[in-house]
C-alpha cells in the first residue's frame, strides 16, 4: 500500500481544512458551553480526514475503502453516546451529539479533498446552530411557550431542582441550556417550557427565585 497516494502536503492541506472548519464548529459549542466543545470537535474532524486519508491509499493497494469509512460512523456513534445526558424528564446533548457526527463528515469530506461539500456543510452546520435557534425561541413564543432565563450559582448545578420544581407544576419543560461562565456574574440557565395552567407562571417564578442557588428569574 502506497501512503504518499498524495505529496505530503497535499496530505497536510486536507488535514489542515478539517481543523479550521471543524474548529468554527466547536467554537459555538465551547461557547455555549457544552459537553464536547472546541477540542473535541477538531480532534473528531482531523481523525475522520486521516482515516479518509488512509482508506484512499488502501483503495489504492487495492483494499477496501469503505471499511475505514464505516468504522468512522461507528465510532462516532459511541463518541456522541457520551455527550447525551438525562435529567429526570429532559433530554440534554443532542444537539452536540449531531454536530460531532457533522464534523465527522467533514473531516472525511476534506480527507477526501471534496472541499466544497466539507465547506457547504460546515456554513450549514453554523447556520443551524445560531440562527436557527434564533428561529426557535421566535416559534416558541408564538406557540404560546414561556422561556425562563435563571441567574444561578455557578459552583452549582441546579437543573434537577429546577426542573423538579416545574414538574409540580405540571409544566412540560423543552429545552435547558446553561449559557457560559461570565466572571463575577450569575451562570444564565434557559429553560424553555409549556405550562397547562397560565395562571401558575407567577406564582413558578416566586418559587424560583426562593431556592438555593438562584439569584433572579426573567420570563420572556
Amino acid at each position: 500500500m502506497e501512503l504518499a497516494m498524495d505529496s505530503y502536503g497535499g496530505i497536510a492541506l486536507r488535514l489542515g481544512v478539517a481543523f479550521v472548519l471543524a474548529g468554527l464548529v466547536g467554537l459555538e459549542r465551547e461557547w455555549q458551553q457544552r459537553p464536547a466543545g472546541l477540542r473535541t470537535h477538531i480532534l473528531v474532524a482531523v481523525a475522520s480526514a486521516l482515516f479518509a486519508v488512509i482508506s484512499g491509499a488502501a483503495a489504492e493497494g487495492g483494499g477496501d475503502a469503505s471499511r475505514v469509512a464505516a468504522g468512522v460512523v461507528t465510532g462516532i456513534g459511541f463518541i456522541g453516546a457520551g455527550t447525551i445526558m438525562r435529567h429526570g424528564n429532559v433530554v440534554r446533548g443532542l444537539t452536540t451529539a449531531a454536530s460531532l457526527w457533522m464534523v465527522a463528515a467533514i473531516g472525511v469530506a476534506c480527507g477526501l479533498a471534496w472541499y466544497p461539500a466539507a465547506i457547504l456543510a460546515t456554513l450549514m452546520s453554523l447556520f443551524t446552530l445560531v440562527a436557527v435557534d434564533w428561529l426557535e425561541e421566535d416559534v416558541l413564543r408564538r406557540s404560546g411557550r414561556v422561556q425562563l432565563n435563571l441567574g444561578t450559582d455557578p459552583e452549582r448545578d441546579l437543573i434537577a431542582d429546577v426542573t423538579a420544581l416545574m414538574n409540580r407544576y405540571g409544566a412540560e419543560v423543552v429545552s435547558l441550556k446553561y449559557g457560559p461562565v461570565r466572571r463575577h456574574e450569575p451562570r444564565r440557565l434557559s429553560v424553555r417550557l409549556q405550562l397547562a395552567d397560565k395562571t401558575a407562571q407567577a406564582q413558578l417564578c416566586r418559587e424560583l427565585e426562593e431556592l438555593d442557588g438562584i439569584s433572579d428569574v426573567q420570563m420572556e
